[in-house]
């Protein structure tokens, strides 16, 4: 009834790999070579990928570092330092303030004397 199995049907015989431990030593080396590459290529796409995070992050600090509050829009400082541009006129409005203020240049016998008259609401 119970009939045991024999132990040689247990255990296939192994037949030895194709061009024997020659030619798997040489699957195992382009294996090898493979991963190697494409460690390679794991390595060069992390590599470029910190680069362009690094360079939007110093741009974004660049541009938040060269951001002026509105304060400092037409102080002396601040154009000193090169953070905003001098203004083209010796009197200027800040750009808050130019639905409120109005500014008129007032022309005088002397070039070297600048008048303007300034009325606000």
């Amino acid at each position: 009834m119970n009939e045991r199995p024999e132990l040689r049907d247990w255990l296939r015989p192994l037949e030895p790999p194709p061009g024997g431990v020659a030619g798997l030593r040489r699957r195992l080396a382009r294996r090898d070579r493979r991963r190697a590459a494409a460690r390679g290529a794991a390595a060069a796409l992390v590599l470029v990928a910190l680069i362009a995070a690094g360079a939007l992050t110093l741009r974004e600090v660049d541009r938040e570092r060269r951001r002026v509050p509105d304060w400092a829009r037409n102080d002396l400082m601040a154009v000193e330092l090169g953070l905003v541009e001098a203004p083209s006129e010796p009197v200027s409005v800040p750009p808050a303030e130019r639905n409120r203020l109005a500014v008129a240049p007032i022309p005088t016998r002397d070039a070297r004397v600048v008048m303007y008259l300034v009325g606000s609401r």
